[in-house]
């Protein structure tokens, strides 16, 4: 069960670190104050965490995967997707709110509980047959 804590100071200079895996890491230090929960924690302690930037309980998310950028070379771009609508792709302009690295805010152009295609390729056409994966 999560504790939540409350962050005292973010230091300013960030570093890089070495994963034990080789990968470089960005790092920065921040200070938390621990809640009042009567546990005491040694010099040191160490604390993984995440931040919620941005959270709305009743958004529709589909994987930012789902996504194409169409017309990526103008200022008219837009994101499309394809939905599997009775046995047939569909392409569908997309209207997005927030998008992060896995998801994306959609406004308008899918509807909930519809399956849309992940990692749409350029030889997906519109109405081409498909069918559910593992169906």
């Amino acid at each position: 069960m999560p504790s939540w804590g409350i962050i005292r100071s973010v230091e300013p200079a960030g570093f890089t670190n070495i994963s034990a895996l080789g990968v470089e890491e960005q790092r920065v230090n921040v200070i938390v104050d621990p809640p009042a929960s009567g546990r005491i924690t040694g010099d040191g302690f160490r604390v993984e965490g995440s931040i919620v930037t941005r959270s709305s309980p009743r958004a529709l998310v589909i994987p930012r995967s789902a996504l194409v950028r169409e017309n990526d070379a103008t200022e008219t771009s837009q994101w499309v997707t394809y939905v599997l609508n009775a046995g047939r792709l569909e392409r569908r302009t997309v209207r997005t709110g927030h998008i992060g690295n896995l998801g994306a805010e959609v406004v308008s152009g899918v509807r909930e509980r519809e399956d849309v295609v992940l990692f749409p390729s350029d030889q997906i056409t519109n109405g081409a047959r498909a069918r559910r994966s593992g169906a």
